[in-house]
């Protein structure tokens, strides 16, 4: 296992991390027993990075997590915070950041965090208009609002006191989570020098934070939603921000598994990934134009999915979503194998170029 290291933070992270979210269920829905073998296994793997989130179980990630690593102080835990529509109705931002802060801390287990993301993505302008919750603050069913630049950058936003916390001692390190950002507002705030990492998605189907932008080939007929990261990567590993590379098997069809047929371990919660009707066979169809090129290379699809991001600008980990102990050790093996060589990357990019198939849904 290599380590790279997170500028400025004295924090050196595993090339793989460990994903403790919903996805992959396996650090909420699973025994106390499997779960500290899961964490033993990746740590004897040379795994020492981990990422969970108040509103993965509700809280159950955070506890199970913390127990899970007891005794492993050496771990590196990246965990996030979720600013709720009441918090930015009411202008008490900071207030939800602090709570949050101190509740994790204690379900970690932990005097300090090491990694802390806004789980919230970020637009320059108001997807959706806000509406206060009633509920509880971290309903993971509950669609956390995007947050503009001056909800994190302006007077009582969220800088100000992540910018407080962090000369408290109580984080080392602030980015941006999310699967849907605004790029080009990710840039203002890595320009403004706030972000020192962000956990970015990045994966065959979506290769635009390092390959550009969507054109007339592959990529041409993705639904509307479709995010345009246009070598995002490289703008930030230009600007010293690290990238941690998220959903790298695309919710795991890119996977042999997937491939043949075989849906993911009950302990997942998959399905959530895949929302619309048709969603999930449309994705394994797009995946499945990969297939042959992993062959060629003598691979599997996952080991080409995984192996893709490492040559990714900026890159320190990739962030794998494990629902039990062979998915971790597919993804260190794929990781170990190093980054592609040129000639399969030269192949991946003629896929992306090349015109979609009729009735294909790519």
């Amino acid at each position: 296992m290599q380590y790279r290291e997170l500028h400025g933070a004295g924090l050196k992270l595993s090339e793989v991390s460990f994903g403790a979210g919903t996805a992959a269920g396996l650090m909420i829905h699973s025994s106390p027993a499997e779960q500290r073998a899961a964490v033993e296994h990746a740590m004897s793997l040379g795994v020492n990075a981990f990422d969970t989130s108040p509103i993965y179980g509700m809280g159950c990630s955070e506890v199970n997590l913390g127990n899970a690593l007891a005794g492993y102080d050496e771990a590196v835990i990246t965990t996030k915070v979720a600013i709720t529509p009441e918090h930015l109705l009411t202008g008490s931002i900071g207030q939800c950041i602090r709570r949050s802060v101190q509740a994790s801390l204690r379900r970690l287990r932990r005097d300090s965090i090491d990694i802390l993301l806004i789980h919230n993505g970020v637009h320059f302008q108001r997807l959706q208009p806000l509406t206060a919750d009633p509920g509880d603050p971290y309903n993971p069913m509950q669609d956390l609002p995007h947050l503009t630049f001056d909800e994190i950058m302006g007077e009582n936003g969220a800088w100000q006191t992540i910018r407080e916390l962090k000369q408290a001692g109580l984080i080392k390190s602030f980015g941006i989570s999310g699967q849907d950002n605004d790029p080009d507002l990710m840039r203002a705030l890595i320009g403004a020098g706030v972000l020192d990492i962000v956990n970015q998605p990045l994966n065959l189907l979506n290769p635009t934070p390092v390959a550009g932008r969507k054109g007339e080939g592959f990529l041409a007929d993705v639904e509307e939603n479709f995010v345009e990261y246009d070598h995002f990567c490289e703008f930030a590993a230009d600007n010293d921000c690290a990238v941690s590379i998220i959903s790298p098997v695309a919710a795991g069809v890119l996977t042999t598994a997937a491939q043949s047929g075989i849906t993911p371990p009950s302990v997942s919660e998959w399905k959530d990934r895949f929302p619309f009707d048709g969603h999930y066979a449309r994705e394994l169809r797009r995946a499945a134009a990969f297939v042959p090129v992993a062959e060629r290379a003598g691979i599997t699809i996952a080991d080409l999915a995984y192996r893709f991001v490492l040559s990714t600008p900026g890159f320190v980990t990739v962030l794998g979503g494990f629902s039990d102990i062979s998915q971790l050790e597919q993804a260190v093996t794929s990781v170990e194998q190093g980054p592609l060589p040129a000639d399969v990357l030269a192949e991946l990019h003629r896929i992306w170029q090349a015109p979609s198939e009729p009735g294909s849904g790519a």
